[in-house]
């Protein structure tokens, strides 16, 4: 086949998200090797869990290609694909919505700004009630009903936090609300 000809063939759209699609999963993997040490002293892993840290992604991989072919060679490769993609982001959707949003947002407006604000007793409805604002006026990609929801939850996660001075409750609270939200609106996309 001519350079010309291979050219030709194939979409062209298609052709570059593959390769994007494979490159950026063998980034992430080469990573693993680098980050390895790091990542075993931060959480006290032992050799065999550093090592099952670089091999897992390897092996899943081998594993699921011929599954991949197979599933290719059945149903074509767009919906493999995207059926592969969604096997891979939606673990990683989960942890960012229920786990590191609920943390930084917490941390910002339960942690800093309330706290900040908080003088008195006298202080702690206002200061509730601005950093419950603040935190509805960021979710803008909502409609207008569940920016109140999203004030409302604010107010009980400033209360929360007041009442018993700990932020790990708000996060636990948050992490809920968001876990149920992407358990709701899965449950409404298969309907």
């Amino acid at each position: 086949m001519k350079l010309s000809e291979f050219r030709k063939a194939g979409h062209t759209p298609t052709l570059v998200s593959a390769f994007l699609y494979f490159d950026v999963s063998f980034m992430v993997w080469v990573l693993m090797g680098p980050l390895g040490p790091f990542i075993g002293e931060s959480l006290k892993l032992t050799a065999t869990q550093k090592g099952l840290l670089t091999a897992v992604p390897l092996l899943g991989g081998s594993f699921f290609r011929p599954i991949l072919g197979y599933m290719t060679e059945r149903i074509g490769g767009r919906k493999t694909g995207l059926i592969g993609m969604a096997v891979s982001l939606l673990p990683l959707l989960l942890v960012a919505i229920a786990v590191f949003v609920p943390i930084s947002e917490e941390t910002l407006f339960r942690g800093f700004l309330m706290r900040g604000w908080l003088r008195s007793h006298r202080s702690a409805w206002p200061a509730i009630l601005v950093t419950a604002g603040l935190f509805a006026i960021i979710h803008v990609q909502y409609d207008w009903f569940l920016i109140g929801q999203v004030f409302a939850f604010g107010v009980l996660f400033g209360w929360a936090r007041w009442a018993t001075g700990s932020t790990i409750l708000t996060v636990v609270l948050h992490a809920i609300v968001n876990l149920e939200g992407m358990v709701e609106t899965f449950l409404s996309l298969g309907s």
